[in-house]
């Protein structure tokens, strides 16, 4: 949560819009063409406002919501599938809320409703966890609190704020953040806005964890109703922490024993960002950490339900990911079809933030078959760049929600990947390498081994279209076929299809 202001009322504002989609610098290959220019949309507001986009979410129908604070106001704007801006939503496709106010997380309603988390503080200097909810149109539901506006204030002074939401089942919301400028902070409102007295006291719940403060930085529900939350633990080390709740807002002392587990992830300085729950109930939290000589990477850690360290993930319980040996800090997790694991932040280029995404396989070990050796990179803008947020549409297209920099001046932006690079993600191969050797091959051929537990047949398939079915394995005969030129089709286990030209030269 991050210097946020407010008024008690939804403010309005109608602006006329530009989505700029210049962009500069090298491009992922992965970059979709049929988004804004490129892959890339820049929305500045005719280039005179600043902002930056903490959340975005995929409807059901394509559309992009993305939220987030620019000229201290929370502001969401509602883009259409290909990038420009949906002038049905809200106001000209803003909406812009109260004044002094910042949206930090998205929920959407299996209605279609929209809530907006964040903070916000007042005139008179207090601070407040802000809940607003839009109708599918953009504009406040006056069914929620009767404004479309609820607050939650901790104490009396600045301090409060939420940095992540989530919408469970009944409809209820939490917001998770801090309190005081100190605690570990949740706020439960029920679905019609009002705090809902059955969780903690009055709806809101402080943790002031061992002997460290600390803020919430994500939060995420197990099947049960079980909350758990994950951030930063304020001393000088700053180790993750994560926490779980029982429905009612007490800690779950079943997890390590007092409901809170801190680690210091990195040799020194550590930063948790976000938390996902596992459909197995282990917990992913991911952040930063620092590994010798200063270097920060981005860092994925996953417990046990009891709250101990994985071992079986990444090493000991801990996977970091380095881009180019220099400063890279994580952001936002991603769950991905097939057990991956995806990481958004930003990774430092040679001078600049660019913004990085990075994939990991479900035992914590980075992906080589996606991206350039498990990463992405994207220079956007002329100097920094940082997403803090990532989402995926239905059709496996990636969005990564930030900001990029013109000088000193922080604009609105989205990137999207093209399908091609989640395919790369559910078919373990390795981008076009020769899976099948030698070539040419007389007698058999061998699959090199960290392929082979992935295919589940092989077929080759001669010149005239003559197919024979081939068992996958370290060796395969292939002394009966004759001379020529064959296509091998390697199916792996998802049903994906690679293809390989291999030249026999048997001796018939």
């Amino acid at each position: 949560y991050a210097q946020h202001h407010c008024m008690k009322t939804v403010f309005l504002i109608c602006s006329v819009i530009l989505a700029y989609n210049g962009f500069a610098t090298a491009q992922s290959s992965f970059l979709d063409p049929s988004f804004g220019s490129g892959g890339i949309v820049v929305s500045n507001f005719g280039g005179t406002l600043e902002g930056t986009f903490f959340a975005v979410a995929v409807q059901p129908d394509h559309k992009i919501i993305a939220a987030g604070g620019a000229e201290s106001h929370a502001i969401a704007i509602r883009y259409n599938e290909n990038g420009t801006i949906d002038s049905t939503f809200a106001i000209n496709g803003v909406f812009k809320g109260p004044d002094g106010s910042v949206a930090t997380s998205i929920a959407l309603q299996p209605d279609g409703k929209i809530i907006i988390g964040g903070g916000c503080d007042n005139a008179t200097g207090n601070s407040a966890f802000m809940a607003i909810r839009l109708n599918t149109d953009g504009m406040p539901d006056s069914s929620f609190n009767h404004s479309g506006i609820a607050l939650a204030n901790f104490a009396l002074h600045s301090g409060d704020g939420a940095n992540a939401i989530v919408l469970q089942p009944d409809g209820k919301i939490i917001l998770a953040g801090e309190a005081n400028n100190d605690w570990i902070a949740l706020a439960r409102f029920n679905s019609g806005g009002t705090l809902d007295s059955t969780f903690g006291i009055d709806g809101l719940v402080k943790t002031y964890a061992a002997i460290y403060g600390g803020t919430a930085y994500g939060v995420a529900l197990m099947a049960d109703g079980r909350i758990v939350a994950a951030g930063v633990a304020d001393n000088a080390m700053h180790p993750f922490i994560t926490l779980r709740y029982m429905p009612n807002g007490t800690l779950d002392t079943s997890f390590n024993h007092t409901g809170v587990v801190y680690t210091v992830a990195g040799d020194t300085y550590n930063y948790c960002r976000a938390v996902k729950v596992q459909p197995d109930n282990r917990v992913l939290v991911a952040g930063t950490g620092t590994y010798g000589s200063e270097q920060s990477n981005f860092t994925v850690l996953r417990y046990n339900v009891n709250g101990t360290l994985d071992s079986s993930f990444g090493n000991a319980g801990i996977a970091d990911i380095d881009f180019n040996g220099k400063d890279d800090n994580a952001s936002a997790l991603f769950l991905a079809p097939g057990g991956r694991i995806l990481i958004a932040g930003y990774a430092t280029g040679n001078i600049n933030w660019d913004f990085g995404l990075a994939c990991i396989d479900a035992s914590g070990h980075i992906d080589n078959t996606f991206g350039n050796y498990g990463r992405i990179t994207t220079a956007v803008q002329d100097t920094n760049d940082r997403p803090s947020a990532i989402a995926m549409q239905p059709d496996n297209k990636i969005i990564l929600a930030g900001f990029s920099a013109v000088g000193y001046r922080n604009e609105l932006t989205l990137v999207r990947y093209s399908s091609s690079a989640l395919d790369v993600i559910t078919r373990p191969v390795n981008h076009g390498k020769q899976i099948l050797y030698p070539n040419p091959s007389t007698g058999q051929i061998s699959v090199k081994k960290n392929a082979l537990k992935y295919l589940s047949k092989i077929v080759a398939c001669d010149l005239r279209g003559n197919k024979t079915v081939l068992q996958p394995g370290n060796n395969i005969d292939v002394s009966f076929l004759p001379n020529g030129l064959y296509s091998f089709e390697l199916y792996y286990e998802d049903t994906t299809i690679e293809i390989e030209k291999i030249i026999m030269q048997n001796n018939f």
